[in-house]
């Protein structure tokens, strides 16, 4: 599961000290900076070649997800990935026939995916805590939804009845037993690849969704 983030030829570091958070946000970034270091998700070093400031995104539920301004710095110099995203008309005619519908969403899809040291260090983050290096997929990193794509295609590719466009995944089923067979097939890839869902974001056997 462990990505590579493979970078142009010739290459040279750039780092980008941390910008200033509005005071407004301070005190819940620093939360969500502390909250991420917890988890592993990053960590803190003493020195890094590559750094790139952190844009914190208020979000519907006034929750705060740090993304970084890696335009600034890594997306110039990556390789791009090809892997190809799903087409919406693709989607939908793989759930024609359905009846009953469910559609999960995987919570902070990207930080479920670990990378290696060395994209780690690439993808380093400054912040007025300090300078972190980043052990899994960070928001923000241009072939991020292609690595994403890719993983969740190879992970539920077997399954029947079954879609994903990045963090959303969609089951359907002709009837309500048939459906219930194949959600219960996806939860059990999302729990041992130790993938979470946001809850209040799920439906469960509608007959429509929007998705």
């Amino acid at each position: 599961m462990e990505s590579n983030l493979q970078m142009l030829e010739n290459t040279a570091p750039k780092f980008w000290r941390a910008r200033p958070v509005p005071y407004a946000l301070k005190d819940r970034v620093n939360a969500e900076i502390d909250r991420l270091e917890a988890m592993g998700v990053i960590e803190k070093v003493v020195h890094s070649q590559w750094g790139t400031p952190v844009v914190p995104i208020v979000k519907s539920d006034d929750s705060i997800r740090l993304c970084a301004d890696y335009k600034v710095t890594l997306n110039r110099f990556l390789k791009d990935d090809k892997y190809p995203i799903p087409r919406i008309e693709d989607i939908f005619a793989k759930m024609s026939g359905g009846r009953f519908f469910c559609t999960l969403d995987v919570s902070r899809a990207y930080l479920h995916m670990p990378v290696d040291e060395h994209s780690a260090m690439l993808q380093a983050i400054s912040t007025e805590k300090g300078v972190y290096k980043v052990n899994r997929l960070m928001f923000g990193v241009k072939t991020a939804p292609n690595i994403w794509q890719r993983f969740m295609d190879q992970l539920l590719h077997e399954l029947d009845g079954v879609a994903c466009f990045f963090d959303d995944i969609i089951v359907q089923g002709s009837t309500i037993e048939e459906t219930m067979q194949r959600l219960r097939n996806v939860l059990k890839k999302l729990r041992d690849n130790d993938l979470h869902l946001k809850k209040e974001k799920c439906q469960f056997f509608k007959s429509n969704v929007k998705y």
